[in-house]
């Protein structure tokens, strides 16, 4: 092989890996976003969610649990919220639904998710980060009431069903309703951590803060 056709095959591979970056940052650099529609891209997150809530809701009634709804805090100016927040012996599980239809993107290290539906796509935060700050906020409410040693934990339920195809790595932890229903009949939810579960619900409810709807 010689020199010149070294330097095209060089040449040419670094004009392909240019064009692949210009690709790849451009797709990803939309964080502004677009604006989300009504309908549209974005504007989906909660669907399935209320079925999720009502899941929950039957499961505490059966376990002499509580369920804490609307769940929203705020501590130091930081807001958390998650679609429900169940209180039972075992601590505190505070669950998030992800309801977007099309295409799903994103991982557990990934700081931005993105979902797609045709030539349309909105860029949203990662929801496995926002559990972790939010599960962080609610530990500084339950400390602030006296409730210091309660665990916390949170879980994602992807709630799109047949309309979302969740392009997701295998290890990214997350469940579908009906894993969660699983899930909630483990073991794990058996466990008595000495919660007072009365007094955590109530605790919860007294410092929920409400936001005005627009």
């Amino acid at each position: 092989m010689n020199e010149q056709m070294i330097y095209t095959i060089v040449v040419v591979a670094a004009m392909a890996l240019a064009a692949a970056l210009v690709v790849y940052f451009t797709t990803r650099g939309n964080s502004g976003g677009e604006k989300v529609a009504k309908g549209g891209v974005g504007a989906d997150e909660k669907n399935g969610a209320s079925d999720v809530v009502a899941r929950v809701r039957r499961y505490a009634r059966l376990n002499d649990f509580q369920v804490v709804v609307p769940a929203r805090w705020a501590k130091d100016g930081k807001l958390a919220e998650f679609d429900c927040v169940l209180v039972g012996y075992f601590g505190v599980l505070g669950i998030r639904c992800m309801g977007y239809s099309g295409r799903i993107f994103g991982g557990e290290k990934e700081a931005a998710w993105v979902q797609t539906k045709g030539d349309k796509r909105y860029e949203f935060e990662n929801p496995l980060d926002r559990n972790a700050r939010d599960a962080r906020i609610l530990r500084e409410v339950l400390i602030g009431g006296g409730l210091r040693n309660t665990p916390v934990e949170t879980v994602l339920v992807c709630t799109g069903g047949k309309n979302q195809e969740l392009a997701l790595p295998r290890s990214t932890p997350f469940y579908t309703p009906k894993a969660l229903g699983r899930y909630l009949n483990t073991s794990h939810f058996d466990q008595d951590k000495k919660v007072d579960v009365e007094k955590t619900a109530e605790l919860l409810r007294q410092a929920v803060v409400q936001v005005e709807q627009r």
